[in-house]
């Protein structure tokens, strides 16, 4: 039996979005802790830590750690991304944002998703 896909696309195009997917896992996964101040989201928002206040009380740390990370990776010395499309850039940037932001457990249930 063969199977194809039931849309046309290039080949390319095709392996490109299963490496971006790919890439997205591994850097949520090795950034979702990146810069982590070793307390709690709550006790961020309860004293007012900038981070806190910089993200509105919303999933501080979460965010921090996708900012940060994003922050290191437009080094020039850090930019293993430079040669990708910018489109894939922007593709694997948001979906490492809801990634990273999905694992405050606190927003998990809530639906809201971007924290």
């Amino acid at each position: 039996m063969n199977i194809r896909p039931t849309f046309r696309s290039p080949p390319q195009l095709i392996a490109l979005i299963c490496l971006t997917g790919v890439l997205t896992m591994y850097l949520s996964a090795i950034i979702h802790d990146y810069g982590h101040k070793g307390v709690n989201n709550d006790y961020l928002v309860k004293v007012q830590d900038p981070l806190a206040l910089r993200y509105n009380d919303r999933s501080p740390m979460e965010n921090h750690h996708v900012s940060a990370t994003w922050i290191l990776l437009k080094e020039d010395r850090c930019n293993f991304l430079r040669k990708m499309p910018q489109k894939a850039i922007e593709v694997l940037r948001k979906q490492i944002i809801d990634m990273v932001l999905a694992t405050d457990m606190k927003q998990a249930g809530s639906g809201r998703g971007s924290g």
